[in-house]
């Protein structure tokens, strides 16, 4: 089992490679089989990727939308049974016309050894269906 200072290195490092806009190094510790799942996705927006090649190609798809991707005020918080960790944070993001998409965020990440196995991330989908309207 990967150790918790891990774990967590694991994470921040797929989230500053989500803010420098580099999909291939956030999706590099998910696992071949990995989910990535929304459970409040509107639509439009995917409620689940299965394996890490389409949880790569969603991450491909941020410079396609996004200028900046920064998230902010994080709290992580290991898992009991030392698989895991709950995160909280807020991402301040703007979009490629120049308005803001800033949001909450819960999010769930299960591991298995050294690789992501399992993602659930919880956000308003009421505020990125807002940040999609036209300026």
């Amino acid at each position: 089992m990967t150790d918790t200072a891990a774990q967590i290195q694991m994470f921040l490092d797929s989230q500053d490679a989500a803010e420098a806009l580099d999909p291939d190094k956030a999706a590099h510790h998910y696992a071949e089989d990995a989910v990535f799942e929304f459970p409040f996705a509107p639509d439009g927006f995917p409620s689940k990727l299965e394996g890490r090649g389409q949880i790569l190609e969603f991450f491909r798809q941020f410079p396609k939308y996004y200028k900046t991707v920064r998230f902010l005020d994080r709290t992580i918080t290991p898992l009991a049974d030392g698989a895991g960790l709950i995160a909280e944070y807020r991402g301040e993001w703007i979009n490629i016309k120049d308005r803001p998409y800033n949001n909450t965020y819960i999010i769930v990440v299960r591991f298995r050894g050294d690789k992501v196995v399992h993602v659930r991330e919880f956000f308003n989908p009421l505020v990125w269906l807002e940040s999609l309207k036209p300026g």
